[in-house]
């Protein structure tokens, strides 16, 4: 997996950890089954690396690279939209994420 797309997913798995909840029940009072998360609020869970010192730089090495495909292999996609760029995340996936956390 390449390191940007690794990184932008670590940042949205630590927002989910936290948030994760509170989206399965607004998904599923709503009947939607995706949601859209802006890229803004991965700020605070996002993690440093060696190569990637903000969001930012990760968005822009899987714009610039066309990396989406990274992502879209997990059922995310990246969407711009009125200058703000967002995750479409399925049910599914945060589901996944919440059952993996709690089986620990």
């Amino acid at each position: 997996m390449e390191e940007a797309v690794a990184a932008l997913l670590n940042a949205l798995n630590e927002y989910l950890k936290v948030q994760g909840p509170r989206i399965i029940s607004v998904l599923e009072i709503t009947g939607q089954d995706r949601i859209r998360i802006e890229v803004r609020a991965l700020y605070r869970y996002f993690e440093p690396t060696e190569n990637f010192e903000k969001v930012s730089d990760v968005l822009r090495e899987i714009i610039d690279k066309k990396l989406h495909g990274g992502l879209e292999k997990y059922g995310i996609n990246l969407v711009a939209e009125n200058d703000t760029l967002s995750l479409e995340v399925s049910k599914n996936y945060v589901k996944k994420l919440l059952n993996n956390l709690s089986s620990f």
